[in-house]
This record gives C-alpha cells, structure tokens and sequence, in this order.
C-alpha cells in the first residue's frame, strides 16, 4: 500500500511538468486543497507565494531549513584564509541568511567583523532580527539598493541557496524547465559585482558548477577537503543531469575584476530573449 501511495506522488510529481495541459490541470486541481491551507497557516509560504508572483527573479530556494554551524568546514576554511590579513576590517554577506543562523555562526569565526544577511522574505528577517543581540550584525531585505549600497564584501557565502531541491528537479524533463542554468549564471554575477578583488565568493549546495557560469575566469578555487557530500542534483550547460561532484572548489578567491577577454557569456534561452526583466534579481533563499 505504502509503495501505491510513493508511486502514485512521484506520478502527480511528474504530471506538474507535463506537456499536456490537462495532466498538469488535474494535478494542479488535486494540490489545491493543500496549498490554500499552507499558504494560510505558514508564513513561510505565504511569503514565498507572493514572492513568485511578484518577484520571480529573486525566488531561488523555496524550503525552509537551517541550522547553526551547518559548514564548519568551509567556514574554517574562509576563517583561515583571512587569517594572512590581520587588522583588517572585513565585511561578509550572508546572502539569503533565512532565519538568521548562517551569520549567527560566521561571528563565531569572525568576531570582528560586519555581517549582513540579506533575504528576500520578510517572515524570515523578522524571526532573524527578534534573534539577533549583535549590533555589528545586520538582516536587510535583499534587493539591488541593498547590496549596491552595502557593498563590497570580502567575502560573500551563498549556501544552499541557487538551487531547487531533488523533488523539484527530478520530475522535470529538463533543468531548464525548473531552474536554468541562466538564472544561476545571472545571479552568481551579481554577487560577483559585490565582491572585492581579493574576497572569497563561497557557494555551496548548487544545481550547476560555478566553472560553468561566464565569472569563473576571474576566480580561483581554493582546495579544500570536505566530508560533507554534495547531495543536490546537478546539471550542465545542456541541462541534463550530471554524477556528482567531486568535493572541491567550494570556496574560491577573486583573482581580479572585469570580464575574461573573449569569456562565454550564458547564452539566454530563447524563448527568452528580448524579454522585458520582470524583477529584481538579488536575493533569495530559504533557510539552510
């Protein structure tokens, strides 16, 4: 019976991104229910709801989990780095810090510096900021004046966040239909427009490779041993579905600014092209 229930979900899964207008209606019709229940009792969701309507560019990840310390080895990592350059004044972005927990953990590794996290749901900048009793640390709604004007950033940490997770990507018959690889492409840039040269952009938990977006000739990757695996599907620039990544390149350093001369841009898809940029980009994520 048990096994009737998971293959009967995994198929109302798969009809939400069928081709035939009426399985992905009746699906839509059976989910109603639940969604009008969710969508009253969760702020969380209620939030994310609107968000998709009225700022899809920014709607990255669409789940809510987080926890303190969740990378102390990548965080290690970016600690030690910045070791070699005492005295200084670092600024890191915690960008789509959910609930606050990401950069309640970065100031235990870096107690002098200032933190911003950036989010796009105000449910989870009120919870953050009732939790929050350091005054060198800041929750700010993320959009393009917030980064514009807070930036740069030695460093900015995007964990768990450019990304769908597997329930989301799998039923789909291509990536693109779900989360494409320019939207990420998009997106990394503009975190890159943030960073200073020097600083570390630490993405983590993707469903694209960094080396495949059109920064990653100005970065280099630092080496790194890690334990955790990487358990997001990933995808290529062909939006089919990749094996896993070896557990390397986390964290990599700007080596300069300025686009890579002859550098390959991500092309847009072509449905697409001339589109008018129905919001702004900057900033997503739900919890880690």
């Amino acid at each position: 019976m048990a096994s009737m229930i998971e293959k009967l979900r995994k198929q109302v899964q798969k009809n939400r991104y069928s081709r035939n207008p009426i399985l992905r209606g009746s699906t839509l019709l059976l989910r109603t229910p639940s969604y009008l229940w969710q969508f009253a009792s969760d702020g969380f969701y209620r939030t994310t709801i609107i968000n998709r309507f009225f700022r899809p560019g920014s709607l990255h990840l669409t789940c809510n989990y987080t926890k303190m310390d969740r990378y102390p080895e990548i965080f290690s990592q970016a600690r030690d780095f910045f070791s070699a350059r005492p005295g200084e004044d670092l600024k890191l972005l915690s960008f789509g810090c959910s609930t606050g927990e990401e950069a309640f953990s970065l100031r235990t590794y870096f107690p002098a510096s200032e933190i911003v996290g950036v989010d796009i749901s105000e449910w989870n900048l009120k919870k953050a900021r009732a939790q929050n009793k350091d005054a060198r640390t800041r929750f700010l709604f993320s959009d393009d004046e917030t980064l514009d004007r807070e930036g740069p950033f030695d460093a900015v940490f995007a964990m768990a966040v450019l990304l769908r997770i597997a329930h989301r990507m799998e039923p789909a018959p291509s990536s693109e239909d779900v989360y494409p690889l320019e939207k990420f492409d998009e997106q990394v840039r503009q975190l890159d427009a943030t960073l200073k040269v020097g600083g570390l952009l630490v993405i983590y938990h993707t469903n694209y490779h960094l080396r495949d977006t059109s920064i990653y000739g100005r970065y280099r990757p630092l080496e790194g041993e890690y334990s955790e695996r990487d358990l997001v599907p990933k995808y290529g620039t062909d939006n089919t579905r990749r094996p896993e990544w070896p557990p390397r390149a986390r964290v990599c350093v700007k080596a300069r600014s300025g686009r890579r001369a002859g550098a390959r841009p991500v092309a847009p898809r072509p449905e697409a092209a001339g589109c008018r940029r129905r919001g702004p980009r900057r900033g997503s994520r739900r919890p880690r």
